[in-house]
């Protein structure tokens, strides 16, 4: 699932998994739509299944419980 939200004059993509475990291919969709988007595309996002709040590959993870943070 993929959700685009406004911020500011950028857009910020939103990718939601529901599995517990990401790997590579997790973060595929959000950077093809930065390179495509180039300088519109802000704070990509990854929310999934599991419980940790970190930073990969200059994409903000939330676990699906901190979900509300994003904004």
């Amino acid at each position: 699932m993929d959700v685009i939200a406004e911020n500011g004059s950028k857009l910020m993509p939103i990718e939601i998994k529901f599995g517990k475990t990401l790997t590579g291919e997790s973060f595929a969709g959000l950077k093809k739509w930065l390179l495509l988007a180039q300088n519109i595309g802000d704070s990509p996002t990854l929310i999934y299944g599991g419980a940790e709040h970190y930073k990969r590959q200059d994409i903000q993870i939330y676990g699906w419980q901190e979900s509300g943070n994003v904004f």
